[in-house]
């Protein structure tokens, strides 16, 4: 063979770089076992893609940890309607983790004594029951090169984290919904839908007068993506969920409070509406986090909204103030106190308990709106 052409096979190939340092990238699919609902990822491979669960029970989160700070959740049956995946049979579970269906980079986690070596990274699964679960994650080698640059160099990875809220539409409904969201976000999953042809028209509000979308029924049709047979995918910017751009995204932070909803639709919906906030994953200097703190607490995920009408024209007993029409409040169960959402917040912050019966509060993510 010409010397030339060797040459030319063994540059493309990479095979210099095997022959004269011993040390190419490579990548394998490793099988580990959750126990007690967790995997402790240990450090012998350089960096790490999730891929798929398989369990003998329901899951309803998976987790990832670096040094017990929360980085994502991912709603795995939420992930199965981006993936197509389905249930394999009625008592095993496959759940696709959308790592790459998401565009994420590789996760760092370089062995021996270098970089990030002495982190600790845990996935924890969210189950009411204590699963026998399996994870299938590729784990790849890097070159001595890439992996000296990422342990000697800072490195982000964009990623983006999950939000959701549960909201309840009745036949007919024609009031605004408030959504609490944050951050960055490119569109809008309608999930859980009842029936998507009995919706007649979907608008996002904000700053409580200026609509960003307005869609009826033909144009749920022709502008939205159909993700499952119960739910859409509403873009602000005509592209797919998992593309790149954000030239048309929404910045919930700046209409914080003031961000709305209104669907028409002619039976009850019970829907589940979720996001994905852009958010970064740093490395330097041996220490890994998101740059921006968006690991809301549980009640921001999963917060049911019910219209009532209070009766009587009362206060609220920790701010002494009156209950205006469309305001948010909590209610005591026990006592039927009722009590403006922010200042009952404030409250659970210190206890747990009704402020005036001194009885356990039961579920905190049911606000009524005064209607």
């Amino acid at each position: 063979m010409d010397g030339n052409l060797i040459q030319l096979v063994s540059r493309d190939c990479n095979i210099d770089k095997f022959l004269h340092h011993g040390y190419y990238k490579s990548s394998e699919i490793k099988e580990y076992t959750f126990e007690d609902n967790k995997i402790y990822i240990e450090r012998t491979c350089d960096t790490i893609i999730p891929l798929y669960i398989i369990s003998d029970k329901p899951i309803d989160y998976l987790e990832l940890f670096i040094n017990d700070k929360l980085i994502i959740s991912f709603p795995l049956d939420f992930c199965n309607k981006l993936s197509n995946k389905k249930i394999i049979t009625e008592s095993e579970y496959l759940y696709t983790i959308p790592w790459e269906i998401l565009k994420f980079k590789p996760l760092i986690i370089l062995g021996g004594t270098i970089g990030t070596s002495y982190q600790y990274r845990n996935f924890r699964i969210v189950s009411s029951n204590n699963c026998n679960a399996k994870m299938y994650i590729k784990n790849t080698f890097l070159d001595s090169d890439e992996r000296k640059n990422i342990a000697t160099k800072p490195h982000m990875i964009r990623i983006k984290q999950f939000q959701e809220q549960q909201i309840q539409v009745p036949k007919n409904f024609t009031e605004s919904i408030p959504i609490n969201f944050e951050g960055l976000i490119k569109g809008f999953f309608i999930d859980n839908i009842n029936n998507i042809e009995s919706i007649n028209n979907i608008e996002f509000i904000f700053n409580t007068h200026s609509t960003r979308l307005n869609y009826n029924k033909t144009m749920i049709k022709l502008f939205t993506h159909q993700i499952s047979e119960n739910c859409i995918y509403i873009p602000l910017d005509n592209t797919l969920f998992n593309d790149s751009t954000y030239d048309s995204a929404l910045n919930c932070d700046k209409i914080r409070n003031q961000f709305m909803i209104k669907i028409n639709s002619e039976v009850n919906q019970d829907i589940v509406i979720r996001s994905l906030v852009l958010n970064v994953l740093m490395f330097i200097d041996g220490l890994a986090g998101v740059r921006i703190d968006y690991n809301f607490p549980k009640s921001r995920h999963h917060i049911k909204y019910i219209n009532q009408k209070i009766d009587k024209d009362i206060m609220c007993s920790i701010s002494h103030n009156n209950f205006e029409n469309n305001c948010n409040y909590k209610k005591c169960l026990q006592c039927n106190n009722c009590f403006h959402e922010e200042d009952i917040n404030k409250w659970f912050n210190i206890k747990d308990n009704c402020p005036i019966c001194r009885c356990a509060w039961g579920d905190k993510n049911i606000v009524y709106i005064n209607k």
